[in-house]
């Protein structure tokens, strides 16, 4: 029942079998079932949610379940885990595809990254990154479904699209005097501008706590890894008082705007 690939991702206390009975899922409830999360990405911690995801014409049988809009979430506690099931109607999923289809790179209709929302973002993410437990055929046809690289390059354009906004909102600050908001705003503004480089470069999860995570995944050979790296934490940490004196605020918002600025020059 074990597929390849799931091995050493599972939690030591817990059986694949297991988990599936949790939802009752296998046997005459089957659908597409797979794991996603930090569990299989490699970066989760013993804090960790275990993140399972249903794509099927199936409800939850748990005794704690929670609508969450576009799908439906059945949480379990098992030896000490959590266990979160994500169910997705295939109808949703079609619809995904079609709005993914419907992109056209360079073109913006819509206000800034609408097209799907973050929990939408995340889904297709974990579905590219994810571990069939049960039918992996059907997993893989799904994910033949979508491309990939396209989405990133959405994310990647989207997050230019807030960074040409929040540059805009951070000088307009300074020069209005608002020296502390100004600072927070361009020390924001960088750290989009790495998550949209970070998209360029091939990069779907949409989570930001997991930036620096992100910022490690970048091929080794990446041109722009290192400086992008020590100049994101350097510009992480302003001098406090230069939130107080104008001269020094200028100095540090000017800086995120060159630095900023060259990074979507990468990018573009």
């Amino acid at each position: 029942m074990r597929e390849a690939g799931v091995r050493g991702e599972l939690p030591r206390r817990a059986t694949l079998r297991e988990i599936l009975a949790l939802e009752d899922l296998g046997g005459r409830r089957r659908g597409v079932v797979y794991l996603g999360g930090s569990v299989v990405e490699g970066h989760g911690n013993p804090w960790s949610d275990v993140d399972v995801f249903v794509v099927g014409n199936l409800r939850p049988v748990g005794p704690d379940v929670k609508p969450g809009g576009v799908n439906t979430v059945s949480v379990h506690f098992y030896k000490g885990v959590r266990f979160d099931f994500e169910y997705w109607s295939p109808a949703h999923v079609r619809d995904l595809t079609r709005r993914l289809r419907s992109i056209q790179l360079g073109v913006t209709r819509s206000l800034t990254r609408t097209v799907f929302s973050y929990i939408e973002e995340c889904f297709l993410h974990r579905l590219r990154t994810g571990r069939p437990l049960l039918n992996a055929r059907g997993f893989r046809k799904w994910q033949s479904r979508f491309d990939f690289r396209k989405l990133a390059l959405y994310q990647a354009q989207e997050t230019v699209r807030h960074v040409d906004a929040m540059l805009e909102d951070a000088c307009g600050m300074l020069e209005g005097g608002h020296l502390e908001t100004a600072v927070f705003t361009a020390r924001e503004m960088v750290a989009e501008a790495v998550d949209a480089y970070c998209h360029f470069r091939g990069e779907t999860d949409p989570v930001k706590k997991w930036r620096l995570v992100h910022m490690a995944r970048l091929p080794a050979d990446d041109a722009h890894k290192v400086e992008l790296h020590e100049t994101y934490w350097r510009l992480q940490f302003p001098p406090l008082g230069c939130v107080r004196d104008g001269a020094g605020a200028r100095a540090y918002v000017e800086e995120c705007v060159r630095f900023t600025n060259r990074v979507v020059s990468w990018i573009q």
